[in-house]
């Protein structure tokens, strides 16, 4: 009667290792077929590059049909750097806060903070919106700048465009900078849309002011600069 049982129960245990290699092997079999990617109603083969999948970025078709991406280096945005300058330019960025939220899209939204001119060096301060791979963490990226006519063109190539929300400062030194100009002299942000951020500043006596910046003018009159124009009171400052 032992015997019988201990027959028994090593049969089931055969019987259900069977079962447990089965369903391991029909597993693999499964993963198996989707040895392919679809995108866009194409089919990609393995390690096929997966062409339009995402902007700026080398993606390849991967076991299970999965899509892989990495950001290309600064080849993917040969057009951003043509006939644009770096020399006598100092570029910044750095993390200021996180917006938080995940819509897979970098976020261009650009604001002029500061402007002015220190020992001839023309200095821009900005706030963008993009999207960052962590907490104080920003994508890395290069500034460009092209001066035609007094007008001031800024460009900044940004490597990545994956993460998080997040607001970063971007910071350009124009070394030297001597070409005033009060009739011409604009100052504008290109983002990497082509959307244009104009600064609103007004230049007086070869001094750079901000929007509702208030100054002192000449024969002391009261001065505030408004969406680029200069507007005087004819009131003497207060001792």
């Amino acid at each position: 009667m032992k015997d019988n049982f201990k027959l028994i129960a090593i049969t089931v245990v055969f019987i259900l290792t069977g079962f447990v290699l089965a369903f391991m092997s029909w597993q693999d079999t499964d993963l198996d077929v989707f040895d392919y990617c679809v995108f866009d109603g194409i089919k990609f083969s393995l390690d096929e590059e997966v062409v339009g999948y995402r902007e700026g970025n080398l993606c390849v078709c991967t076991k299970g049909g999965i899509v892989e991406c990495i950001p290309l280096e600064n080849e993917e945005y040969p057009e951003i750097q043509q006939d644009l300058k770096t020399d006598s330019l100092e570029f910044e960025y750095s993390y200021l806060t996180g917006i938080g939220g995940n819509n897979g899209e970098v976020i261009f939204n650009t604001t002029f903070t500061n402007i002015s001119i220190d020992d001839e060096d023309l200095l821009i301060t900005l706030e963008q919106m993009q999207t960052c791979s962590g907490t104080n963490s920003v994508s890395e990226q290069e500034g460009f700048y092209e001066n035609v006519n007094g007008v001031i063109k800024l460009y900044n190539e940004i490597k990545s465009e994956e993460g998080i929300g997040c607001i970063i400062e971007l910071k350009y030194t124009l070394k030297d900078f001597t070409e005033f100009d009060s009739d011409k002299m604009q100052i504008i942000f290109v983002d990497e849309d082509d959307l244009e951020t104009y600064a609103s500043i007004c230049l007086y006596n070869d001094i750079i002011y901000m929007s509702e910046d208030v100054f002192k003018g000449d024969d002391d009159v009261i001065c505030i600069c408004e969406a680029g124009e200069i507007i005087c009171e004819e009131e003497l400052l207060s001792d």
